[in-house]
């Protein structure tokens, strides 16, 4: 089973850093997009639709997406929706 353990937003609401542990091991993460950087308050949708572009399974999508709505304020059950939805389509257009 793979748990989010802690997850930090920066200050416009956007997922900075995060740490999962699945079983006994703890993977650590951080995304920084320096060649796309705007400061601005982001909106729900757009929220999810930022998640889209990271190669992980439905399962870590769904575990992300429930602590981002946490963080947000947002509904779970919608979050992991949406966010599936967004990651479905960005990948059906890579292929």
């Amino acid at each position: 089973m793979i748990t989010v353990v802690t997850v930090a937003y920066n200050s416009i609401g956007t997922l900075e850093k995060c740490s999962v542990q699945n079983g006994g091991k703890q993977c650590f993460f951080e995304l920084v997009d320096i060649n796309r950087m705007r400061f601005k308050q982001v909106g729900e949708e757009k929220g999810y639709r930022s998640l889209r572009p990271l190669w992980v399974t439905d399962e870590m999508y769904k575990e992300i997406a429930k602590s981002y709505a946490c963080g947000r304020g947002f509904d779970e059950a919608t979050a992991c929706r949406r966010v599936l939805h967004y990651k479905n389509q960005f990948m059906r257009r890579r292929k």
